[in-house]
């Protein structure tokens, strides 16, 4: 049984592949699992277990953008002079 995805993306990527896609660091990728931002599953044992996060997970946080508070983007702030 497959599961429905896009063209191209497995079910599950890498921090690496998720940070690459969305042209940012890995540290940002984490922050964003840290900060419930993006949903992500831990496989291993903790602390060293790798994360995983899902197309549709990624999808999600592209169409809706970012949800804290203390993003400038979701105040509707820009950093521009």
């Amino acid at each position: 049984m497959s599961t429905p995805s896009q063209p191209g993306l497995h079910p599950f990527l890498t921090v690496e592949q998720v940070a690459r896609t969305l042209v940012v660091s890995r540290r940002t990728v984490r922050r964003l699992i840290a900060l419930g931002e993006l949903r992500a599953i831990r496989t291993g044992r903790p602390p060293r277990g790798h994360w995983r996060i899902s197309a549709s997970a990624l999808q999600e946080l592209v169409t809706r953008g970012p949800l804290r508070a203390g993003n400038e983007h979701a105040k509707g702030q820009d950093r521009r002079p």
